[in-house]
């Protein structure tokens, strides 16, 4: 089958393998995730597969067995054969003699309790297998599509280079994998995502470029089910828990439940986790003081998180429509207000306050207006901060990048920073669960619970290393709670976060050992010992910061619910009706003070050209009230996390990781995008508990006697009912990206298929000689091919034939190596001999010079197509038949077989 004929059966394989993925995950995800209320059912597909991933890595960088299908499965079946054997509470001391005897019993009772669990959680499972399937099913038809520039081909802006990784794991064999841009070195990047999307597709057995889209549309689905997952646990977990009540009532309830079981095995969903009591877990869930949302709320929340995190897109699109021009993200906040009121106006030609010096708009002077949903610009609104390249006035502005996750989906760039999200919502779960535990008391993993953590956390450096920090500190932050007011807390803590520390760098020693910072090169700022070293990765912000009304842009949508739900929140003063010791309260007027330095800081800030101060106090704020929160895991974890998010904003307004740009470009762009992922799925979380707080209080008859009686409720109802209808505001424009691109593509563009084509395939020779090269050539044989700009300008292919096979090049694209390998400068002047060596090859007469160097670089085959004639000197190209022998002709394209 080709083409859209194929899809249902290429989609169905990948919806079946990520079940399987489920299957393999879910034992160890129910008991790494015990305190959630869905026992981790959302994240056993990304766990299934992380866990099977990491296993097959470990063992192909050991050189125990080379990386292919038959690692993958024999990896899954041991993940499996793991879970079954941990899922008791003695599991874990397990000896070897005993293995033969304990596992095919545990895997059958296993699969009783996993079938018992899903009858009882039926409409649970359902929900959550519908998100999936359809989100799966959604991105598949939309990278199916071809509109504009837009379409399955893995080509264009940063596609060559995640084609040409994702091919070199999937063929390569042995780890470390190959850099197929630079032979002869291994990938000096972060990975683990490329190797973890290998494993689907080698399962698969997809021609690649449908493989590469099918990941896609993988990652967007269980993107999708993770932030599902999350905020049905967020609204499970809302409820306070008491912690003196008497256990009684769990005791009895426990009781109950097991009348209904037909054997002695303890519910699938309910087993004890050796991190969390299983009493005091239904006590929380048992919870008289507040009544459990009904399940239209609580899925209703699950939609908007999902329309908020992965369907909406910034202001910007918005703005463009209304203003007519795509320069509106680029104009200052005046120049904006006007050109916002002209576009509602009049519509008339505006005059700029002076010339555009910069990107992108160059020497404009004016905005004429013209119909932008005709003219949609998709790119602009990924570049909405535009700041002065120095502290001079008269500079010019460039770009920051803000990528948020439609526009990354939308463009196809299988980046790491997008196959992170699954993972990254790993992190948020275990968070969530440590939140969860903590809030009981004190929390110490047991070995296998800490393996399972560590490498949840390890994985993110691995995968995208921007990532690990923030992860990192959620989860050591949700681990301190439990030790709040406990005796030697800190140390108790430390011996708890110790641990977790150690394990998330040893288990991925491999990687740190073979693969080199990709920043920390650069000359150091200053001359003092620690502080040059540290200056070598990072910098000052010494330019202009981001103006607020291009913060609001970004995240206005998910700041104003979320400020809202944080500044009327105030510290627990009783648990359970007892009143707590006074020192509980010596925070109060530190809380005061912060609360009311928002807007004070909001106001200095915009006076003193930092008009993002006000982050400051506000994360503080948020953080603290979730140190404070004893009693309900739900309001400390998503205090926390808002916090945490203002804090990493504020900080880049500060520093910023010196890269090969030399500016905040990718620091702004790398964590803003994990801010989206927090704060969108927090945000209707937030809304939603501002409504019922404000039921909650008119419940309990705070109205007062005579004329304030009506007057005072309806008060109550004022912030959320605002809050409400200027976030639904919002929502419609950020709902105007994903309206010009997606609705546009399924209703203007065409159904093309899955089956991208690079330039050298586009043409029947091209094509017949990359499938001669995946068939034929061995994948350690290096290729020599046209070494062309970046990004590939022309449209040649440059760099195709390596990227659309896996093999290595003698040299792909030059820029990448500067990005990929800042912290080898040794590496990077070898890049720049290999460019000349490359035209050397191609364009001398010399057969003998020719014959060293193709030695020199361990040649094996010569690709010549049209970028290579069109390149280099006619004459040079014709001594190759002296050099080797033609393997592959075809029209205008002959590989040349060099002999060893």
């Amino acid at each position: 089958m080709n083409g859209d004929n194929a899809l249902p059966q290429q989609i169905a394989i990948y919806w079946l393998i990520a079940q399987i993925f489920g299957l393999v995950g879910a034992p160890l995800a129910a008991r790494l995730f015990g305190a959630l209320p869905d026992r981790g059912y959302a994240f056993a597909k990304s766990l299934g597969l992380l866990l099977t991933g990491y296993l097959a890595w470990m063992l192909a960088m050991l050189g125990l067995a080379p990386f292919g299908v038959g690692l993958v499965v024999v990896c899954a079946l041991a993940v499996v054969i793991v879970g079954g054997l941990l899922r008791g509470a003695g599991g874990a001391a397990l000896g070897i003699a005993a293995l033969p005897q304990r596992v095919l019993p545990d895997l059958g009772a296993l699969r009783l309790d996993l079938a018992r669990w899903a009858q009882r959680r039926w409409r649970m499972v359902l929900g959550y297998e519908l998100v999936f399937g359809l989100a799966l099913v959604f991105l598949a038809l939309l990278r199916a599509h071809a509109f504009e520039s837009v379409g399955p081909d893995p080509w264009g802006t940063e596609r060559p280079m995640d084609f040409a990784f994702f091919n070199a794991i999937r063929q390569g064999g042995s780890f470390p994998p190959h850099d197929p841009w630079l032979a002869g070195y291994s990938i000096n990047y972060y990975y683990m995502g490329y190797l973890l999307m290998a494993c689907v597709a080698l399962l698969g057995g997809q021609e690649p470029s449908v493989a590469y889209n099918l990941s896609l549309a993988l990652i967007f689905a269980l993107a999708a089910i993770g932030v599902a997952g999350v905020v049905y646990n967020l609204v499970g977990l809302s409820e306070p828990t008491d912690r003196r009540k008497d256990v009684a009532s769990a005791v009895t309830q426990s009781r109950e439940d097991a009348k209904d079981e037909p054997t002695d095995r303890a519910d699938f969903d309910e087993r004890q986790s050796p991190s969390v009591n299983r009493r005091a877990s239904i006590a929380e869930r048992q919870s008289p003081s507040v009544n459990p949302p009904s399940p239209f709320v609580r899925w209703a929340l699950i939609c908007a998180a999902l329309v908020f995190v992965l369907l909406a897109g910034n202001q910007a699109a918005a703005l463009q429509v209304i203003t007519g021009t795509p320069m509106a993200v680029a104009l200052t906040g005046p120049e904006l207000a006007r050109a916002v009121a002209n576009g509602l106006g009049p519509r008339t030609t505006i005059q700029l306050d002076a010339p555009f010096a910069g990107d992108y708009f160059d020497g404009a002077s004016t905005i004429q207006p013209n119909d932008q949903v005709a003219q949609f610009n998709w790119w602009n609104p990924s570049r909405a901060i535009w700041e002065r390249e120095s502290s001079d006035p008269a500079a010019r502005k460039r770009y920051v990048i803000t990528e948020f996750p439609f526009f990354s989906f939308w463009l196809g760039d299988m980046h790491p920073h997008v196959m992170a999200l699954p993972f990254a919502l790993l992190a948020l779960a275990l968070t969530l669960q440590l939140t969860a535990a903590s809030t009981r008391g004190p929390v110490r993993l047991a070995a296998p619970d800490l393996l399972l953590a560590a490498i949840v956390i390890g994985s993110l450096f691995t995968i995208n290393s921007w990532e690990l920090p923030t992860y990192l500190l959620l989860a050591l932050g949700a681990l301190a709670l439990g030790y709040r007011g406990a005796r030697f807390g800190w140390r108790g803590y430390a011996l708890a976060a110790a641990p977790l520390l150690i394990a998330s760098f040893a288990l991925f020693l491999p990687f740190y050992l073979t693969v080199t910072s990709l920043v920390g090169g650069k000359a150091a700022l200053v001359n003092l010992p620690l502080l040059g070293t540290i200056s070598r990765s990072l910098g000052l912000v010494t330019w202009d910061k981001t103006p607020i009304h291009s913060f609001l842009i970004i995240f206005g949508l998910f700041l104003l619910p979320l400020a809202a739900y944080a500044l009327t929140q105030k510290p627990e003063q009783s648990i359970g009706g007892i009143e707590l010791p006074d020192k509980q309260f010596a925070w109060r007027s530190v809380n005061r003070y912060l609360r009311w330095g928002v807007p004070v800081a909001l106001v200095a800030g915009l006076a003193l050209g930092f008009p993002l101060l006000f982050l400051l106090p506000l994360g503080i704020y948020a953080m603290l009230l979730a140190w404070q929160s004893t009693s309900s895991p739900a309001q400390a974890f998503v205090l926390g996390a808002f916090g945490l998010g203002c804090l990493i904003t504020f900080g880049t307004e500060l520093v910023y990781i010196r890269d090969l740009f030399e500016n905040r470009m990718n620091t702004v762009f790398k964590f803003y995008y994990q801010v989206w992922l927090i704060w969108g799925m927090l945000a209707p979380y937030a809304l939603w508990r501002l409504w019922s707080a404000a039921g909650q209080r008119l419940a309990k008859g705070d109205a007062v006697p005579g004329s304030a009686a009506v007057q005072r409720p309806l008060r109550r109802l004022v912030l959320p009912a605002l809050a409400t209808v200027l976030t639904a505001w919002l929502l419609a424009g950020a709902l105007v990206y994903p309206a010009l691109t997606a609705g546009k593509s399924f209703t203007e563009g065409k159904l093309v298929g899955l089956e991208g084509k690079t330039p050298r395939q586009r043409e029947p020779d091209g094509a017949a000689a990359i499938a001669w090269l995946r068939a034929n050539a061995q994948s350690s044989s290096v290729i020599l091919e046209a070494v062309g700009p970046a990004y590939d300008t022309g449209g040649l292919g440059f760099a195709s034939v390596s990227a659309s096979t896996g093999l290595a090049a003698v040299l792909g694209w030059e820029s990448h190596q500067g990005q990929w390998r800042g912290g080898q400068p040794e590496v990077l002047e070898e890049a720049k001999r290999r460019a000349a060596a490359v035209a050397e090859l191609y364009n001398t007469t010399d057969a003998a010079r020719a014959r060293d160097l193709l030695a020199q670089y361990n040649v094996r085959y010569v690709y010549l197509g049209e970028a290579e004639r069109a390149t280099y000197a006619p004459e040079g190209l014709a001594k190759f038949g002296q050099l080797g022998s033609v393997a592959f002709q075809q029209g205008g394209v002959t590989i040349y077989q060099i002999a060893p």
